[in-house]
């Protein structure tokens, strides 16, 4: 078995690796596997110096001690992979190694998560639907209680939520977020784009162009209506339905 010393005095000294060879970390000092450690193109070996488990601590530790500078680095991640459609995220990286059974596997087998650099979650759709289910079985309580409380905190996501899974049902492009619903409600200054009545928080996030139309669920195509006017509105344009209100059209 080959054995790499991964200190400072050797790093530069070019080698080839083998599928039996190990690796030390020169953080924790411990010779472990090559699947112990994260992937560096710019590495000579390819690899990274630390090991997962001391590379996950480092991260935590850096997190700790800078919350600011974390938090904004997840907004830049999330408000670039939200605008981007499924094909999009697969084309930038066709395949993906599962943190759980270790398997490579499309993109296609991943669930999205936008706060992820690639846009995909860790796990692929088997192994998170198992690690799911199993968690919940485990906490049925606390989990009802936990999702009851986080959809009654955050309303504007959750309709965010059901928005982009009727747009992916319906296979129309496009994605929106929590952020781009208060940037539409301070664009219409609070007020019903259709009757001109305040909102007052009670609303309906309206597709411009109905998703039945070929319309996107991109930011471009929203607005937000009074519940009756988007009921009225239906999948009408919005020429069509000034013209259903004068008694133009049925």
């Amino acid at each position: 078995m080959l054995l790499i010393n991964c200190v400072s005095e050797t790093r530069t000294q070019s080698f080839q690796l083998h599928s039996n060879a190990i690796k030390k970390c020169w953080k924790c000092n411990t010779e472990k596997s090559l699947e112990d450690y994260y992937k560096n193109k710019y590495k000579k070996d390819g690899l990274q110096d630390i090991c997962k488990n001391c590379n996950r601590e480092t991260c935590k530790n850096y997190n700790k001690k800078h919350p600011e500078k974390t938090k904004a680095k997840r907004q830049r991640v999330f408000n670039r992979n939200i605008q981007r459609t499924d094909e999009e995220l697969s084309q930038r990286r066709p395949n993906k190694i599962c943190n759980k059974c270790k398997t490579e596997k499309p993109t296609d087998e991943f669930y999205r998560c936008n706060s992820k650099t690639d846009g995909f979650q860790g796990y692929c759709k088997n192994c998170a639907s198992q690690h799911n289910k199993s968690k919940f079985l485990k906490n049925k309580e606390k989990h009802y209680t936990y999702i009851k409380k986080w959809r009654k905190k955050n309303p504007l996501t959750v309709r965010a939520m059901k928005a982009n899974r009727r747009s992916r049902e319906m296979k129309a492009e496009g994605r929106f977020s929590k952020k781009t619903i208060q940037n539409l409600y301070v664009k219409q200054e609070g007020r019903c784009v259709c009757c001109g009545e305040l909102l007052q928080g009670v609303f309906d996030v309206d597709h411009i162009v109905a998703l039945s139309r070929g319309g996107s669920n991109f930011p471009e195509n929203l607005q937000l209506l009074t519940p009756t006017c988007n009921k009225s509105k239906g999948a009408k344009t919005m020429s069509e339905y000034m013209q259903f209100k004068t008694g133009g059209i049925n």
